[in-house]
C-alpha cells in the first residue's frame, strides 16, 4: 500500500511540466500523425450528434493519455516499441 507522501508526490510529479526527450517527441509525433489520420475519417464519416461528439472527446482523450504515458514513462521501464 502507497502511502500519503509517495502518493502525494507522484501525484504533483505528474501534473507538473515534463519536457519530452527527442526519442519522445519522435514517438509523440508518430501517435499525433496516426490520430490526424483517424480523426479526418471520423469527421469525414459519423453524422452530427451527441454520438460523434463523445467520440471526438474520448479520442482526445486517448491522444492525450497516449502522449502522457510517454512523457512519463519511468526511465528503467523500456518504451512499449
Amino acid at each position: 500500500m502507497m502511502d500519503i507522501e509517495k502518493e502525494l508526490e507522484e501525484f504533483i510529479d505528474s501534473i507538473s511540466h515534463h519536457s519530452p526527450s527527442n526519442a519522445q517527441v519522435i514517438r509523440i509525433n508518430r501517435i499525433r500523425q496516426a490520430a490526424a489520420e483517424f480523426a479526418t475519417t471520423l469527421v469525414n464519416s459519423t453524422p452530427q450528434g451527441r454520438c460523434k461528439s463523445l467520440a471526438k472527446t474520448h479520442f482526445e482523450e486517448s491522444v492525450m493519455w497516449a502522449t502522457k504515458g510517454i512523457v512519463l514513462e519511468v526511465a528503467d521501464e523500456p518504451p512499449a516499441d
